[in-house]
């Protein structure tokens, strides 16, 4: 199974926000880049998928709207939605290391097939 680590900081701003800074490591069996950000202002999408762990760049490549990054920050007015990103961000890590697992198992292993098929 794969692993990663998720290094999170939160802190009050002294302007009166909330941000949370998030660094992934120690990646084992997974890319370690999986926050997909904009090209055009480096802002985070989303947490990346399966299949953008190999068909999105991890360099902002002129030709891709998006592009994987290993960091990401966000600032939120509310405490509220920093807290929730926060956890959402954990849980939707947690799941595409459960996806990436699975999609590996489903391709290798051995198999003998009778025909004609039913």
């Amino acid at each position: 199974m794969a692993t990663i680590t998720l290094h999170q900081i939160r802190t009050n701003e002294p302007d009166g926000t909330y941000k949370v800074v998030n660094t992934l490591s120690n990646a084992v069996g997974i890319p370690v880049e999986l926050f997909v950000l904009d090209s055009t202002t480096a802002a985070f999408n989303h947490v990346a998928n399966v299949g953008e762990l190999t068909n999105l760049p991890i360099t902002d490549t002129s030709g891709f709207s998006f592009y994987r990054s290993l960091t990401t920050t966000k600032i939120y007015q509310d405490i509220a939605g920093a807290i929730a990103f926060a956890e959402d961000l954990k849980r939707r890590v947690d799941l595409l290391i459960e996806e990436n697992t699975a999609e590996a198992v489903l391709f290798p292993g051995e198999e003998d097939t009778n025909f004609p098929l039913p």
